[in-house]
Order: C-alpha cells, then structure tokens, then sequence
C-alpha cells in the first residue's frame, strides 16, 4: 500500500468517523438545543410569574394596612353602641386609677338639627359617671379614660369633698362625658 493509499484510507475514516460522531450527537445535540429554548422559556415564565407575586404581595401588605386602619378607626367611632362594653371599659379603668364607681349612665343623645343638615351620620351616648377617690386617682381615671381608643369626650367634672376628711383624699367627682357610633358611612357627600 502506497503513502497516497494510506493518506486516502485514513481521510476516509475520518469522514465516516465524523459522519457517525454526527450522526449520533445530532439527536442529543437538538435535543439539548431543544431543552435550552424551553429553559429560556421557563425563565421568562418565572420572570414574569415573580413579579407578579411581588404585586400580590404588595396588595395583600395593602390590604392588611388598610384593614388595620380600619380596625382602628372601628375602634374610636363603632358603627354600633355596645354599652356593656364600654360600661366594662370605664369599670376597668376605675379599678385600674383605684377609683369606686358610684354609678355609670348611659343616655341616647339626639343629634342637633344643623349636624343633622350638614348630612353627619352620627348617634351621641351621654355617660354620666359618678366616682370617688383621691385627687390623684380621679386625675389618673379621666386620663386613662381620654386615653382608650374610642372617642370620649369629658364635658363636665364637678369634684366634692364628701366632708367626713379634710384635704384632697376622699372626694366625689360627677363626670359628664360623651362618646359616639355611627355607621359605615359617617359623612354623607
């Protein structure tokens, strides 16, 4: 065998060689391709599916601020009257302040014409609260009591001695306060 037939046999071997190399990676090499697109594809899907997660995250965080501005402003102005939780606040403030409650009241107010004309949707409870103690301790029931999270407002204190001691440690006051409810839509446009 010459140089030119060795030369001719081995350039053929080669050529079937990378015929069959091809022949056999072809399909793994589009199948690879293949699986690379779909990747690429599957990303954008993620890309696209992340950000809107994120939005619904930040609505959901919306939502929970907004529920809880809601809540609490429920709690200032009740869209109804519950008396006996706000008669159990005020006697739990006076055993807090170390105050005897006499007596608590409770009276429906009517709202005056022009509130009623400027289209303000509101019902008035009159509390009127008859406590005793020492000077110090009805100052810290009045606080505490301006303080809790509904709207009272304190009209009228009238403090007495009962007159069996001198000084500031046994006294009456006689509270006129007030406090509202309304409903959903408390001014009406």
């Amino acid at each position: 065998m010459s140089n030119v037939q060795k030369i001719i046999f081995i350039v053929i071997i080669i050529i079937i060689t990378i015929f069959l190399f091809i022949f056999m990676i072809r399909p793994a090499l589009l199948s690879s391709l293949e699986l690379a697109h779909k990747i690429e594809q599957e990303k954008g899907t993620k890309d696209s599916l992340g950000s809107r997660i994120d939005e619904l995250v930040g609505v959901k965080n919306k939502y929970h601020t907004l529920n809880a501005e809601y809540q609490r402003l429920s709690m200032e102005l009740p869209s109804s009257i519950n008396i006996s939780i706000l008669n159990n606040e005020i006697y739990d403030i006076a055993r807090y302040a170390d105050v005897y409650m006499y007596s608590v009241d409770f009276k429906e107010v009517e709202i005056p014409e022009e509130e009623k004309k400027e289209g303000i949707d509101l019902s008035i409870i009159e509390i009127k609260l008859i406590a005793g103690g020492s000077y110090h301790q009805i100052l810290n029931f009045l606080s505490t009591l301006e303080k809790i999270p509904r709207i009272i407002i304190i009209e009228d204190i009238v403090i007495q001695s009962t007159g069996e001691e001198e000084g500031y440690s046994n006294l009456m006051a006689y509270i006129t306060a007030r406090s509202y409810f309304g409903g959903t839509e408390v001014i009406k446009k």
